[in-house]
Protein backbone atom coordinates (compact mmCIF):
# COMPACT_ATOMS: atom_id res chain seq x y z
CA UNK A 1 0.00 0.00 0.00
CA UNK A 2 2.82 2.34 0.95
CA UNK A 3 4.60 1.48 -2.33
CA UNK A 4 1.52 2.44 -4.40
CA UNK A 5 1.19 5.75 -2.56
CA UNK A 6 4.85 6.58 -3.17
CA UNK A 7 4.49 5.65 -6.84
CA UNK A 8 1.50 7.97 -7.24
CA UNK A 9 3.40 10.83 -5.55
CA UNK A 10 6.37 10.21 -7.86
CA UNK A 11 4.14 10.33 -10.96
CA UNK A 12 2.59 13.61 -9.81
CA UNK A 13 6.05 15.13 -9.30
CA UNK A 14 7.10 14.00 -12.79
CA UNK A 15 3.97 15.57 -14.36
CA UNK A 16 4.53 18.88 -12.56
CA UNK A 17 8.21 18.96 -13.56
CA UNK A 18 7.31 18.23 -17.19
CA UNK A 19 4.75 21.04 -17.20
CA UNK A 20 7.30 23.56 -15.88
CA UNK A 21 9.88 22.39 -18.45
CA UNK A 22 7.47 22.94 -21.34
CA UNK A 23 6.58 26.44 -20.10
CA UNK A 24 10.21 27.42 -19.63
CA UNK A 25 11.16 26.26 -23.09
CA UNK A 26 8.22 27.81 -24.96
CA UNK A 27 9.00 31.01 -26.86
CA UNK A 28 7.74 33.26 -29.61
CA UNK A 29 8.83 32.50 -33.16
CA UNK A 30 9.78 35.26 -35.60
CA UNK A 31 8.36 34.16 -38.92
CA UNK A 32 10.88 34.46 -41.72
CA UNK A 33 8.48 35.47 -44.48
CA UNK A 34 7.72 32.05 -45.98
CA UNK A 35 4.21 30.89 -45.40
CA UNK A 36 3.38 27.97 -43.17
CA UNK A 37 2.29 27.08 -39.65
CA UNK A 38 4.57 25.65 -37.00
CA UNK A 39 3.60 22.39 -35.34
CA UNK A 40 3.56 23.78 -31.79
CA UNK A 41 1.51 26.55 -30.22
CA UNK A 42 3.38 29.82 -30.70
CA UNK A 43 3.19 33.37 -31.93
CA UNK A 44 5.01 34.66 -34.99
CA UNK A 45 5.09 37.59 -37.37
CA UNK A 46 4.24 37.40 -41.04
CA UNK A 47 3.80 39.76 -44.00
CA UNK A 48 0.24 39.54 -45.28
CA UNK A 49 -1.69 41.36 -48.01
CA UNK A 50 -4.96 42.62 -46.55
CA UNK A 51 -7.55 43.41 -49.22
CA UNK A 52 -9.69 46.53 -48.82
CA UNK A 53 -12.09 48.36 -51.12
CA UNK A 54 -10.45 50.91 -53.42
CA UNK A 55 -11.80 53.94 -55.24
CA UNK A 56 -12.70 52.00 -58.39
CA UNK A 57 -14.98 49.63 -56.45
CA UNK A 58 -12.35 46.90 -56.64
CA UNK A 59 -9.96 45.45 -54.06
CA UNK A 60 -6.65 47.04 -53.13
CA UNK A 61 -4.01 45.19 -51.12
CA UNK A 62 -2.13 46.71 -48.21
CA UNK A 63 0.83 44.61 -47.03
CA UNK A 64 1.06 44.50 -43.23
CA UNK A 65 3.41 42.77 -40.84
CA UNK A 66 0.94 41.08 -38.52
CA UNK A 67 1.37 39.03 -35.35
CA UNK A 68 -0.25 35.60 -35.33
CA UNK A 69 -1.08 34.33 -31.84
CA UNK A 70 -1.38 30.62 -31.07
CA UNK A 71 -0.91 29.74 -34.75
CA UNK A 72 -4.36 31.18 -35.51
CA UNK A 73 -3.50 32.69 -38.90
CA UNK A 74 -7.15 32.95 -39.93
CA UNK A 75 -8.11 34.97 -36.86
CA UNK A 76 -5.11 37.29 -37.27
CA UNK A 77 -6.01 38.09 -40.89
CA UNK A 78 -9.72 38.38 -40.07
CA UNK A 79 -9.06 40.93 -37.31
CA UNK A 80 -6.83 42.96 -39.67
CA UNK A 81 -9.64 43.04 -42.23
CA UNK A 82 -11.79 44.87 -39.67
CA UNK A 83 -9.10 47.45 -38.96
CA UNK A 84 -8.91 50.82 -40.68
CA UNK A 85 -6.30 50.70 -43.50
CA UNK A 86 -3.27 52.97 -43.38
CA UNK A 87 -3.69 54.21 -46.97
CA UNK A 88 -6.11 57.04 -47.70
CA UNK A 89 -9.01 56.37 -50.04
CA UNK A 90 -9.42 52.66 -49.29
CA UNK A 91 -11.89 51.11 -46.86
CA UNK A 92 -12.49 48.07 -44.69
CA UNK A 93 -15.66 46.25 -45.79
CA UNK A 94 -16.03 43.79 -42.91
CA UNK A 95 -18.42 44.87 -40.14
CA UNK A 96 -16.65 45.53 -36.83
CA UNK A 97 -19.06 43.25 -34.93
CA UNK A 98 -18.58 40.27 -37.25
CA UNK A 99 -16.90 37.32 -35.56
CA UNK A 100 -15.52 33.94 -36.54
CA UNK A 101 -17.80 31.13 -35.36
CA UNK A 102 -15.50 28.37 -36.58
CA UNK A 103 -12.49 27.97 -38.84
CA UNK A 104 -10.95 24.67 -39.88
CA UNK A 105 -8.24 23.93 -42.45
CA UNK A 106 -8.26 20.51 -44.09
CA UNK A 107 -6.13 19.60 -47.11
CA UNK A 108 -5.37 23.28 -47.78
CA UNK A 109 -9.06 24.20 -47.77
CA UNK A 110 -10.40 26.66 -45.21
CA UNK A 111 -13.90 26.00 -43.89
CA UNK A 112 -14.90 29.39 -42.51
CA UNK A 113 -18.13 30.13 -40.68
CA UNK A 114 -18.69 33.77 -39.69
CA UNK A 115 -21.47 35.49 -37.76
CA UNK A 116 -24.36 37.10 -39.62
CA UNK A 117 -23.12 40.59 -38.68
CA UNK A 118 -21.13 40.40 -41.92
CA UNK A 119 -24.32 41.39 -43.79
CA UNK A 120 -24.61 44.53 -41.64
CA UNK A 121 -21.72 46.08 -43.55
CA UNK A 122 -22.84 49.19 -45.43
CA UNK A 123 -21.11 47.80 -48.52
CA UNK A 124 -23.12 44.55 -48.32
CA UNK A 125 -26.32 46.58 -48.00
CA UNK A 126 -25.33 48.65 -51.05
CA UNK A 127 -25.22 45.53 -53.22
CA UNK A 128 -21.45 44.96 -53.03
CA UNK A 129 -21.71 41.50 -51.51
CA UNK A 130 -18.99 40.06 -53.76
CA UNK A 131 -16.52 42.75 -52.69
CA UNK A 132 -17.14 41.85 -49.04
CA UNK A 133 -16.78 38.13 -49.76
CA UNK A 134 -13.65 38.40 -51.90
CA UNK A 135 -12.06 40.76 -49.42
CA UNK A 136 -12.13 37.70 -47.18
CA UNK A 137 -11.27 35.15 -49.86
CA UNK A 138 -8.31 36.95 -51.43
CA UNK A 139 -6.88 37.79 -47.99
CA UNK A 140 -7.18 34.21 -46.74
CA UNK A 141 -6.06 32.28 -49.84
CA UNK A 142 -2.73 34.07 -50.31
CA UNK A 143 -0.96 31.56 -48.05
CA UNK A 144 0.54 28.18 -48.93
CA UNK A 145 -1.52 26.58 -46.15
CA UNK A 146 -4.83 27.81 -47.65
CA UNK A 147 -5.52 27.27 -51.33
CA UNK A 148 -9.33 27.33 -51.34
CA UNK A 149 -12.12 28.09 -48.91
CA UNK A 150 -15.77 27.48 -48.15
CA UNK A 151 -17.72 30.35 -46.62
CA UNK A 152 -20.81 30.04 -44.46
CA UNK A 153 -22.71 32.73 -42.62
CA UNK A 154 -24.10 31.73 -39.24
CA UNK A 155 -23.88 28.09 -40.37
CA UNK A 156 -25.93 28.71 -43.52
CA UNK A 157 -24.97 28.92 -47.19
CA UNK A 158 -24.20 32.41 -48.51
CA UNK A 159 -27.14 32.04 -50.93
CA UNK A 160 -29.46 32.22 -47.89
CA UNK A 161 -28.46 35.89 -47.48
CA UNK A 162 -27.50 36.80 -51.03
CA UNK A 163 -29.16 35.63 -54.26
CA UNK A 164 -26.37 34.33 -56.46
CA UNK A 165 -25.54 31.49 -58.80
CA UNK A 166 -21.91 31.39 -57.63
CA UNK A 167 -20.65 28.41 -55.66
CA UNK A 168 -19.42 29.70 -52.31
CA UNK A 169 -18.46 26.23 -51.10
CA UNK A 170 -15.25 26.24 -53.17
CA UNK A 171 -13.72 29.69 -53.50
CA UNK A 172 -10.19 30.57 -54.58
CA UNK A 173 -8.10 33.70 -55.08
CA UNK A 174 -9.73 35.90 -57.70
CA UNK A 175 -7.32 38.43 -59.28
CA UNK A 176 -10.13 39.94 -61.35
CA UNK A 177 -11.47 41.52 -58.15
CA UNK A 178 -8.21 43.41 -57.61
CA UNK A 179 -8.01 47.04 -58.69
CA UNK A 180 -4.34 46.70 -59.65
CA UNK A 181 -5.30 44.42 -62.54
CA UNK A 182 -7.33 47.17 -64.18
CA UNK A 183 -6.23 50.55 -62.85
CA UNK A 184 -2.77 51.22 -64.34
CA UNK A 185 0.49 49.54 -65.37
CA UNK A 186 2.13 50.92 -62.20
CA UNK A 187 -0.66 49.48 -60.08
CA UNK A 188 -0.33 46.12 -61.80
CA UNK A 189 3.42 46.11 -61.21
CA UNK A 190 2.91 47.08 -57.56
CA UNK A 191 0.55 44.14 -57.12
CA UNK A 192 3.11 41.86 -58.80
CA UNK A 193 5.83 43.07 -56.42
CA UNK A 194 3.52 42.54 -53.43
CA UNK A 195 2.90 38.97 -54.57
CA UNK A 196 6.65 38.40 -54.92
CA UNK A 197 7.26 39.83 -51.45
CA UNK A 198 4.75 37.34 -50.06
CA UNK A 199 6.52 34.57 -52.03
CA UNK A 200 3.35 33.56 -53.87
CA UNK A 201 5.38 32.68 -56.94
CA UNK A 202 2.72 30.67 -58.79
CA UNK A 203 0.38 33.65 -58.50
CA UNK A 204 3.17 35.95 -59.72
CA UNK A 205 3.97 33.62 -62.61
CA UNK A 206 0.35 33.85 -63.78
CA UNK A 207 0.84 37.62 -64.12
CA UNK A 208 3.66 37.42 -66.67
CA UNK A 209 3.27 37.45 -70.45
CA UNK A 210 2.68 34.03 -72.03
CA UNK A 211 3.33 31.80 -69.00
CA UNK A 212 3.84 28.09 -69.55
CA UNK A 213 1.33 25.63 -68.14
CA UNK A 214 3.65 24.72 -65.29
CA UNK A 215 5.84 27.24 -63.53
CA UNK A 216 9.51 26.37 -64.19
CA UNK A 217 11.85 25.94 -61.22
CA UNK A 218 14.09 28.63 -62.73
CA UNK A 219 11.36 31.24 -62.22
CA UNK A 220 11.07 30.44 -58.51
CA UNK A 221 14.86 30.60 -58.09
CA UNK A 222 14.95 33.97 -59.83
CA UNK A 223 12.13 35.28 -57.62
CA UNK A 224 13.88 34.03 -54.48
CA UNK A 225 17.07 35.76 -55.56
CA UNK A 226 15.25 39.00 -56.33
CA UNK A 227 13.41 38.85 -53.00
CA UNK A 228 16.65 38.40 -51.08
CA UNK A 229 18.31 41.29 -52.90
CA UNK A 230 15.59 43.89 -52.46
CA UNK A 231 14.49 42.87 -48.96
CA UNK A 232 16.50 45.62 -47.18
CA UNK A 233 15.17 48.32 -49.50
CA UNK A 234 12.10 50.49 -49.78
CA UNK A 235 10.72 51.96 -53.01
CA UNK A 236 11.66 55.64 -53.24
CA UNK A 237 10.32 56.60 -56.67
CA UNK A 238 8.53 55.14 -59.70
CA UNK A 239 8.86 56.66 -63.17
CA UNK A 240 7.22 55.47 -66.40
CA UNK A 241 7.90 55.81 -70.12
CA UNK A 242 5.69 54.36 -72.84
CA UNK A 243 6.50 52.99 -76.30
CA UNK A 244 3.53 51.64 -78.25
CA UNK A 245 1.74 49.32 -75.80
CA UNK A 246 4.78 48.67 -73.59
CA UNK A 247 5.41 50.62 -70.39
CA UNK A 248 9.00 50.90 -69.17
CA UNK A 249 8.71 51.39 -65.42
CA UNK A 250 11.80 52.28 -63.42
CA UNK A 251 11.79 51.70 -59.67
CA UNK A 252 14.35 53.55 -57.59
CA UNK A 253 15.12 51.78 -54.33
CA UNK A 254 16.50 53.39 -51.21
CA UNK A 255 18.16 52.08 -48.06
CA UNK A 256 17.81 53.47 -44.55
CA UNK A 257 21.00 53.69 -42.49
CA UNK A 258 19.84 53.32 -38.89
CA UNK A 259 23.18 54.42 -37.46
CA UNK A 260 23.27 57.68 -39.43
CA UNK A 261 19.46 57.94 -39.52
CA UNK A 262 19.63 58.73 -43.19
CA UNK A 263 18.26 57.39 -46.50
CA UNK A 264 20.58 56.49 -49.37
CA UNK A 265 19.61 56.00 -52.99
CA UNK A 266 20.40 52.54 -54.34
CA UNK A 267 20.44 51.24 -57.90
CA UNK A 268 17.22 51.21 -59.89
CA UNK A 269 15.35 48.30 -61.43
CA UNK A 270 13.67 48.46 -64.85
CA UNK A 271 10.46 46.52 -65.46
CA UNK A 272 8.43 46.15 -68.63
CA UNK A 273 4.64 45.92 -68.54
CA UNK A 274 2.65 45.26 -71.70
CA UNK A 275 -0.98 46.34 -72.16
CA UNK A 276 -2.71 43.57 -74.12
CA UNK A 277 -6.02 45.43 -74.17
CA UNK A 278 -7.45 48.33 -72.20
CA UNK A 279 -6.77 47.66 -68.52
CA UNK A 280 -5.35 44.20 -69.25
CA UNK A 281 -1.66 44.12 -68.27
CA UNK A 282 1.09 41.51 -68.07
CA UNK A 283 4.69 41.58 -66.86
CA UNK A 284 7.47 41.03 -69.40
CA UNK A 285 9.97 39.20 -67.23
CA UNK A 286 13.57 39.75 -68.21
CA UNK A 287 16.32 37.62 -66.73
CA UNK A 288 18.01 40.58 -65.16
CA UNK A 289 19.47 41.01 -61.74
CA UNK A 290 19.52 43.97 -59.40
CA UNK A 291 22.95 45.61 -59.71
CA UNK A 292 25.38 45.64 -56.84
CA UNK A 293 24.38 48.29 -54.36
CA UNK A 294 26.21 51.54 -55.01
CA UNK A 295 25.08 53.83 -52.26
CA UNK A 296 25.55 57.57 -52.61
CA UNK A 297 25.05 60.44 -50.24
Amino acid sequence: MKFKRNLIILLIIILIATSFYIRLNSRDIEYGGKHGISATASSFKIDAAIYYLGGNQLLVSEVKNITVENNDLVKAVFEQLKQKPEQDGIYSVIDQNCKIISADIFKQKLYLNVSKEIINSSFWKQGQEEIVIYSLVNSMTQFDSIDRMQLKIDGKDVSHYYKTDLNYTDLSFNPAMNEAFTQSPEGFLSEFLNVIKLRRYEQAYAMILNPEQNMPDEFKKMMDSYNDEVQPYAIAKISTEKEDNIYFITILYRLYDEEKQKYYNAQSKLWQVVELSKGNYRIIWQKTKLDEDKLSN
